[in-house]
């Protein structure tokens, strides 16, 4: 049986031709990511990194669209972001950089904000990673799984207390928490 994070990427990699799917897919993220840069602060000046983009990269797209900051979006899975390449260049997206990268692991120095989508894992190894590497002041967003789908995706370790909260009307996730890397 395929696990729903899987299912999802699949259908990813498959609507990334039909500009229809993506806008379906896509359009409940736009109010979510607007509630996503509230919760961050995200000001002009920021760098923002979009983890865990897929191949339908809408997160950065968004997020690029509302603050005008620059974007670079990262994914683990080289055919995913290839996938997002393809879409973007058609789109005339070329403010967004695609990065391929294991957020657990990559240099997050370059960036104020950082915005992690559902599906990234594992989410306390890129907690660490944020807090040991980031710069004083950054902020990591993350989407926190409802307890119906904590065993499909990865949740928050509890040993972790975010700083501030929004609410988010998603079915898989309810709720987007802010972290700051303090001095």
């Amino acid at each position: 049986m395929v696990s729903l994070p899987r299912a999802v990427q699949l259908l990813e990699k498959t609507w990334t031709i039909s500009p229809l799917m993506q806008k379906i897919y896509s359009s409940p993220y736009r109010f979510i990511v607007k509630r996503e840069a509230g919760l961050a602060g995200i000001r002009a000046g920021d760098r923002i990194l979009s983890l865990g983009c897929g191949a339908i990269p809408f997160t950065a797209i968004f997020l690029q669209k509302i603050t005008g900051c620059p974007v670079s979006a990262l994914d683990i899975d080289l055919p995913a972001l290839q996938k997002a390449g393809e879409l973007l260049k058609k789109a005339g997206l070329k403010q967004i950089r695609l990065i391929e990268g294991n957020g657990a692991f990559i240099d997050l120095s370059d960036y104020s904000v950082i915005v992690t989508a559902l599906q990234a894992e594992p989410k306390g190894e890129i907690i660490d990673n944020f807090f040991s590497n980031a710069q004083v002041g950054a902020r990591l967003v993350m989407r926190v799984p409802r307890k119906t789908f904590s065993t499909n995706y990865d949740p928050v370790p509890q040993k972790y207390k975010p700083e501030k909260e929004v609410r988010q009307a998603m079915i898989t996730f309810g709720k987007s928490v802010l972290f700051r890397k303090a001095v």
